[in-house]
């Protein structure tokens, strides 16, 4: 007999499916995060955690966005960062000390996906090799995050907007689903002025790289980023 159809692991599925890192591992790890993940709703303002907090479970996002927050030394928090669909992320601070390295918040309404600890225990029980591929995960996010902030210390202004702009938007066909990021938001991420931000994407809009409307952006032509 067919099983029946799931949509909920038909999302979460979905979302694995877009991101980079996922794809690459093997057929059987693949199948065992899938069916090890739980999809949840989340409402906007909802904290995931916080630095510091123990690093246990590993989330991704289905649909929305969510805010990732780094802890400056005066105390104060400041936006480092905002994925969204295809992204997996919560699991690099369970390699390094088990702590929180940042603080995650739910930017707009979202559905996500998690995969507890103890199921994570378990599949490495019969995939040793597990940490090595979260390991690898890890260290791409690293590699992401460094090379972001040499970006915003010494990019050109286009080149920091297309940074987070690819970023968000991930593996996304073009013409799909927007990003929804304001252009406040984008000056906060990149260190530019909004009037830096605006300019910036009227020149993308008139290359016709994106499309923007009332607190988002739509990708046209992602391939246009790599000519920024």
């Amino acid at each position: 007999m067919a099983t029946p159809f799931d949509p909920a692991r038909a999302e979460v599925s979905n979302a694995f499916a877009r991101n980079l890192w996922f794809r690459r591992q093997p057929h059987r790890l693949q199948e065992a995060l899938s069916a090890a993940a739980i999809s949840v709703h989340a409402e906007a303002g909802r904290r995931l955690y916080e630095a510091g907090d123990d690093a246990y479970g590993l989330y991704g996002v289905i649909s929305g966005t969510v805010n990732i927050y780094v802890q400056m030394p005066d105390g104060e928090y400041a936006l480092s960062n905002i994925v969204g669909p295809g992204t997996i992320f919560g699991y690099a601070g369970r390699l390094v000390g088990k702590r929180r390295l940042v603080s995650a918040v739910v930017r707009n309404e979202a559905r996500l996906f998690y995969i507890a600890e103890a199921r994570i225990e378990t599949i490495a029980r019969a995939q040793p090799d597990l940490w090595l591929h979260f390991a690898e995960l890890a260290s791409e996010q690293l590699v992401a995050a460094t090379r972001g902030m040499v970006t915003n210390a010494r990019g050109a202004p286009s080149d920091r907007v297309a940074m987070y702009l690819s970023g968000m938007s991930g593996d996304a066909p073009e013409g799909s689903a927007p990003v929804r990021l304001t252009q406040e938001e984008l000056a906060e991420l990149t260190g530019l002025s909004r009037k830096t931000v605006n300019r910036v994407l009227k020149d993308l809009t008139e290359k016709g790289v994106i499309e923007t409307g009332y607190g988002q952006i739509r990708m046209i032509n992602g391939t246009a980023f790599s000519n920024q």
